[in-house]
Parts: structure tokens; sequence; C-alpha cells
């Protein structure tokens, strides 16, 4: 399991420079991402970049080697150039991996939908009863296994996948109705066979999931381009001049829209300093680390940080002090476990002080795990007002809970591999958490349609509070707990996708069912 330690310090410097940094970064730096970006999305090729799924290689840097001419950005330094250049490229590709991301499941959902039919209209299609359409789905999924019997799986889930795929194109090459019947019975069902017919409520409410997910994936998709950031107040007052222009065409509407709802930010682009080469360590007259970067070298900054964070920065210090001289290619520090090997002291509570020397009543009081899971709740729901007015009063937000929640998910962990020993349990399948952000979004959209018709803004409180207990726990935190311990003890974990229908017990149990099913698919 890899760790990433976050460090944090407050870079102190004369107010001259950081007035100089600051104007760099905002007046400068921000102005050329921004341009950049309008470049790229105005640019008359930008269609063609978009089915391509890409920007041309070397676009970005022939765009900034032309606005580096102009007098706004002469005198920017190099790094700054570099930053917003790498700046704009990670942009434009996280963009691309998402819409490629997005438009592949959409035309997953959308073909799915397509053959997604009630067991009725499925009876209808093929002129049959519901026991002779599972008859035929069952000779035409073992059929389809056995064609599929020589490929070497390399796991359950991949050879899940193989057979639905091979469903689908079993589905288009079938000319008979029984027969596509079938197999889109099949398709419906994952793969297996019912043994009853599906509850006409239980399908509309399916149907109606997937038709959200589909028009929240086309809402998506056409989002517009990465856009800058907005750092002046010269960008509202054009927009107000425009809006004050006659407007003919809904394009010129949509795009004046766009700008008065672009949000402002108050921080300027950040400065990229991919490698610890870039940054120059050493100590002042007075004794205090300091640091300067490449391309401000004039500049340097005194490292102000607490006690816990303080021999991080002595450790970069001593590193680089054992660099410096040999110049190395690339500057190692020490191994994870070496820096991580030291222990914490916690100071014991004090007692009240008003508190007679003669009351023998507990300093401590013992609450059991739930109790504290229900203190942790309340902590979590607390903190969420307070840093909500923290926002609204422009005030200092360092509400949190600490790491309370991870000390629960550790108990929880613990409780789950104590029970899986006592029954000799060797493997334990746990639910896979991929796309279920969006599943379960889709799921309260849909449980909001139907429980609250024609009332958007009701549908929407709905969603709203249902959302806020769905997500307020960390259950990757929680998995990664339960296999960390599981390991230790010789537990093999595994993961299956999960139906959010039912009981919790019914969907433990359906969980299971679909990993065996799908184990001894594998195996034939």
């Amino acid at each position: 399991m890899t760790h990433i330690t976050v460090v944090q310090c407050r870079l102190i410097a004369p107010e001259s420079t950081l007035k100089h940094i600051w104007t760099m970064m905002a007046q400068q730096q921000t102005p050329l991402v921004n341009q950049l970006l309008h470049h790229i999305s105005t640019h008359p090729d930008i269609n063609t970049w978009l089915t391509a799924n890409q920007l041309p290689s070397k676009l970005v840097e022939t765009l900034a080697q032309q606005l580096k001419t102009q007098p706004l950005y002469q005198e920017l330094p190099g790094r700054f150039i570099t930053s917003a250049i790498t700046l704009v490229k990670e942009m434009y590709a996280s963009w691309f991996a998402v819409q490629t991301q997005k438009r592949l499941s959409l035309d997953g959902k959308k073909r799915f939908l397509s053959l997604l039919k009630s067991d009725e209209q499925l009876m209808q299609d093929s002129q049959t009863d519901f026991q002779t359409l599972c008859h035929k789905a069952e000779q035409l999924l073992k059929r389809t296994q056995n064609k599929l019997k020589l490929e070497d799986h390399q796991n359950s889930q991949k050879a899940h996948w193989s057979l639905i795929n091979a469903l689908y194109t079993a589905h288009n090459n079938t000319k008979t109705p029984r027969s596509r019947a079938a197999f889109a019975f099949l398709i419906k069902n994952k793969g297996q066979v019912g043994e009853i017919p599906e509850n006409p409520k239980y399908y509309q409410q399916r149907r109606q999931r997937k038709e959200i997910q589909i028009r929240r994936l086309q809402e998506q998709l056409n989002a517009s381009l990465p856009k800058g950031r907005i750092f002046d107040e010269n960008h509202w007052n054009n927009a107000l001049a425009l809006a004050q222009t006659p407007i003919t065409t809904v394009e010129e509407i949509t795009s004046l829209q766009t700008q008065l709802l672009q949000k402002f930010s108050h921080l300027p682009f950040p400065v990229f300093y991919g490698t610890n080469t870039d940054l120059t360590w050493f100590k002042n007259p007075q004794g205090r680390i300091c640091v300067k970067f490449n391309g401000l070298k004039k500049y340097s900054f005194e490292i102000a940080c607490n006690k816990r964070q303080y021999p991080w920065f002595q450790r970069f210090f001593t590193d680089y002090q054992c660099y410096k001289p040999h110049q190395q290619k690339i500057l190692t520090y020490r191994t994870t476990k070496q820096l991580l090997s030291r222990t914490r002291k916690v100071r014991n509570k004090k007692s009240d002080s008003n508190q007679s020397n003669n009351d023998s009543s507990p300093i401590y009081k013992q609450i059991s795990n739930y109790e504290l899971f229900l203190q942790y709740q309340q902590q979590k729901h607390h903190n969420k007002h307070q840093r909500h007015n923290a926002q609204i009063h422009d005030a200092k937000n360092n509400y949190g809970e600490a790491n309370l929640g991870l000390y629960l998910n550790r108990l929880l962990a613990k409780a789950i591999l104590e029970i899986a020993q006592q029954y000799q349990v060797s493997l334990i399948i746990l639910p896979s958490l991929k796309n279920q952000r969006e599943l379960i979004e889709s799921e309260i959209r849909a449980k909001a349609e139907l429980k609250i018709p024609g009332c958007k803004e009701k549908q929407d409180c709905y969603a709203k509070d249902y959302r806020a207990k769905v997500h307020q726990w960390s259950y990757q935190q929680l998995i990664k707990c339960i296999e960390s311990k599981a390991a230790k003890i010789g537990i093999d974990i595994n993961t299956c996708q999960q139906i959010n229908l039912g009981t919790s017990q019914e969907q433990a149990k359906d969980l299971v069912l679909n990993f065996c099913k799908k184990l001894s698919q594998t195996e034939v």
C-alpha cells in the first residue's frame, strides 16, 4: 500500500517579494493560461481535435512561443511559462480522458436500453410463455459459454463481460424473434436465467434509472471545453456590456449565460515545480531553514511550520547537503519506512481544576464502539454546520474529526475479520465501488421521481438529504482496512458488482450469489 504524506508550511519573505511574485502569478501567468485555453477552444481545427480525442503534440508550445513575444509576457520567467504549458496540457489530457470514459459509458447504456424490455414484452415478441422463454435462454446461454470455453479468462469479472459482449453479438446476428427475445432476456439479467417473472414496478424503476443515467451523461458530454480563471472585474463588465446589446441567436444567449455564471476565482493558477532538484535548501544566518526556487533565485523564503512538520524540512535540508557535492541527476530521500519510524506521545487529559481532591469520580468514562460511532456522526454533522457558517463569514475553516473516522473503520474491519475467523471463512466478497457514485445518484433521482412525482423542488430536497446520508462515510478507506487486516491472517478478498435494491441483507446475499455464479461460469 502506497503512503502519501502531505507536508505543509508557510513561506515567509519580505512584502515586496510576495507582492512581486503575486503580481507575476495574477497579472501574467494566469492571463497566459487563459489565453492558451481561449486560443485552443477557438481554433478552426478544434472539432478535428475533439474527434481525434487529443491535441497536436506541439500545439501548446507553439501557442506559448507566439504569446511570449507580447509585452505582457516578455519579463515572465521561463519556469512560469513552462508551468502554464504543463497546466494546459494536463487540463486537456484529463478532460479528454473523462470525455472518453463518459462516451463509452453512454454508448453502452444506450445499447442496453435499446434491448431492455419487460418480461411481458419479451413473451409477446417471442409468442411464448415465460417457462419456454427461460428454457430457450438457458440453451443459448450454454451454447455461448461453450464457445468461450477455450479462452483464458484471468478473473471472473473479465469472464462476465466477455459473456455479455458475446450475447450482444449473438443478438445482433440472430434473425428469429424467439432467439432475439431470449438473448435480450439474458442480457437484461446479466447472463443469468431468472426463475420467476420480474416485478413490473422493479422493471419500471430500473428503466427509469437507466434513462436518468443516459440523460446525465449526455448533459456532461455537452459541457463546454476547459476554461480559465476569472481573476478581474473586466470579465463581468464585458459580459454586462454584451447583455445590453441586441441578441438574436440562441448561441449568443448560451455564450452570455456561460460568461455570467462562470465562477470568480480568488487565487491565480499555481506554478509547478515537478522535481525536488528545482529547490535549493539552505540556512540563513539566524539558523532557520530557507528555500529558493529555480527561476526566482534572487528571492529566498523562510520555512515556517510547527514542530510536527519541522523534522521533514530538516530531512530535506540534510539530504540536499548530501546531494549538492555530487550533483546527481536524481535526488533521493530516505525510504518511507525510515521516515515514518517514529513514535507519537499523547498527553493525558487533565482533570478539572475545580474538582475537589476528595472527589473519587473517574476522569474518563467507558463508552462502547457504537456510542463512539454515534459521537462521530454527531461531530461530523456539527462540523458541517460550522464549516458552512465559516464560509459565509469568510472565517477560518479548521473543523475536522481528526482520525476518528479511520479509527472506526479499523474497528469495523477488526470486527468483520473476527467474525470471519469465528466461522472459518476463507474468502470475503466486498462490493465494487466502480461507478458507484453515479449509480447511487441515478438511483436517488429515480426514487425521488417515483416518491414525489411532478414536484422538482421536493425531489431535489429529498435527493439532497438522501445523498448526505449515503456519501458521509469513507467506503474506500473501510475496504482498504479490511484488505490490510485480511492479508495478515490469510483470508482472500474479492470484489463484485452489487445491485442496490432491497434490504442490506438481501443486497449481501445477492452479492455473494452473483460472485458464485460468475466464478462457476469462469471454471466451466
